[in-house]
């Protein structure tokens, strides 16, 4: 019974973080577009989506001896 509501726990949490991240992301693109031109935001949004695996391993990691700028 313990294993199931640990179960159950855990998988509320996932959500709750996926969901996060998922504003933080939103936020983060919302801000950035205000504040830039829309040539400048769509080169900005392009890099972040081929290097978010990267970003999401540091950030998950918390990390940074190992940021690698090339």
């Amino acid at each position: 019974m313990q294993f199931l509501f640990y179960q159950t726990t855990l998988q509320f949490l996932k959500l709750k973080f996926s969901k996060e991240q998922k504003q933080r992301k939103a936020k983060a693109k919302a801000c950035l577009f205000n504040v830039v031109s829309q040539g400048i935001f769509k080169s900005l949004v392009t890099l972040l989506e081929r290097f978010e695996s990267t970003i999401f391993s540091l950030e998950t990691s918390k990390n940074l001896t190992s940021i690698s700028l090339t």
